[in-house]
C-alpha cells in the first residue's frame, strides 16, 4: 500500500472521489461525534464493534445469482482501511455498530438476514440528524461506492463497455 499524500487546498496534487468523500463525510460528523457517554460505553473494543460491519455490509449487498455477497469481494477490509483513515467518520461507525449489536439479545451479526434487514428498515426511515438515521445512509453509500468498484461485482452483469458496438450508423459510416 502507498503512503497517501495530504492534500491541501492550494496542493497540485488532484484529490481523488474517495478522499473528496471522506472530507464531505468528516465534516458533516462532528456535531454527531459529542454523543451521550452511554452509547459509547455498550462495548470499549473497537474490533468487538466491527465484528458486525460484514454483516451489515452483506444485508445491504447480498449474494445473489448474478454477483457475490460484499464481504465476498473484500469490501470489509477495503472499508476498514478507508475509516483508519478518518477518525470522525470510524468513531460514527463504531458507535452504530455497538448500538445495533445492543438491539437483541445477540449482536447483530448473529441475528438472521431478515431480522437484521428489519433493522436497516428501521434505520432507513429514521432522522438523519439522529446517529441511526445518519449511519445508514452513510454506511449504504460507502457500501455501494466500495462494492461496485470491484470488477468482480459487476461480472454478472450483463453490461457492454462500448457505447455503439455496432458502429455508427449510415450516412457517417
Amino acid at each position: 500500500m502507498t503512503p497517501k499524500t495530504v492534500h491541501t487546498p492550494f496542493s497540485q496534487n488532484k484529490t481523488t472521489r474517495r478522499e473528496a468523500l471522506a472530507l464531505a463525510l468528516s465534516a458533516g460528523l462532528s456535531a454527531l461525534i459529542g454523543v451521550p457517554s452511554t452509547a459509547r460505553a455498550q462495548n470499549t473494543s473497537d474490533e468487538a464493534a466491527f465484528a458486525s460491519l460484514g454483516a451489515l455490509l452483506d444485508t445491504f449487498l447480498p449474494e445473489d445469482e448474478l454477483s457475490p455477497a460484499a464481504t465476498a469481494v473484500g469490501v470489509a477490509t477495503d472499508l476498514r482501511a478507508f475509516l483508519s483513515a478518518n477518525g470522525q467518520l470510524e468513531q460514527l461507525f463504531i458507535i452504530a455498530l455497538n448500538w445495533m449489536d445492543g438491539l437483541a439479545q445477540v449482536p447483530f451479526w448473529q441475528l438472521s438476514f431478515a431480522e437484521r434487514t428489519e433493522i436497516l428498515t428501521h434505520m432507513s426511515a429514521a432522522d438523519y440528524n439522529q446517529i441511526p438515521g445518519r449511519f445508514y445512509h452513510i454506511a449504504r453509500a460507502l457500501a455501494v461506492e466500495f462494492y461496485y468498484a470491484t470488477p468482480e461485482s459487476l461480472a454478472g452483469l450483463e453490461l457492454n463497455p462500448s457505447p455503439q458496438p455496432e458502429g455508427y450508423l449510415p450516412p457517417w459510416s
